[in-house]
């Protein structure tokens, strides 16, 4: 039996031997789609790369419905994308970060800068996935994030995107430096 971990519970993965503070997020969106609490054994298909050390982790549940398949039933490649996209707003609508108010108070945004993804596996219609999305790195203008996709504790994509903050009152859109309040929400949180 899995042990079920509870938000900014802190556990020892001795294959990796570094310390991990996992913070998962419980409640319901809009599209139905739970923030759910996860197992270790899901958590640690984020781990794919030795040298990553999840700091803050938060998890977004889905279900493949059959607009997300291809005509063999698995999931169209470009739609691992939307759910990555998702995962990593929930991820920072969670840390109290929305887009829509970034954009209406500030006219500045997070934009894609890059993203490499390996599909390791295919999902079919009607599994239930779990999306990971961690921040890796954060500095100046730019936040590096790992993401994964999982089926029952098995690895099917796994991803890094780095975003650029912009600021769109310039002519030409250009990355400017995070504001404090978002750098701030975006640490991670040490235990007390």
């Amino acid at each position: 039996m899995e042990r079920v971990l509870t938000p900014a519970v802190i556990f020892s993965i001795k294959s990796f031997k570094i310390l991990k503070l996992v913070t998962i997020f419980r409640g319901r969106h809009e599209d139905s789609a739970a923030c759910t609490l996860q197992t270790e054994k899901q958590i640690m298909a984020l781990n794919t790369d030795k040298n990553f050390n999840i700091t803050d982790t938060s998890s977004y549940t889905l279900t493949v419905f059959l607009e997300d398949t291809d005509a063999g039933g698995y999931v169209y490649h470009a739609n691992y994308l939307k759910y990555l996209e998702r995962a990593r707003t929930m991820a920072l609508y969670h840390k109290g970060i929305s887009h829509a108010q970034l954009i209406a108070q500030h006219q500045q945004m997070f934009v894609v800068y890059s993203l490499t993804i390996d599909f390791l596996t295919a999902a079919r219609l009607g599994d239930e996935l779990e999306v990971f999305t961690a921040i890796d790195h954060l500095v100046g203008a730019r936040v590096r994030m790992k993401q994964s996709i999982v089926r029952e504790g098995q690895l099917l994509v796994k991803a890094t995107i780095t975003l650029a903050y912009v600021d769109q009152t310039q002519p030409i859109v250009k990355p400017v430096r995070i504001p404090r309040f978002i750098t701030k929400a975006l640490s991670p949180k040490t235990p007390e």
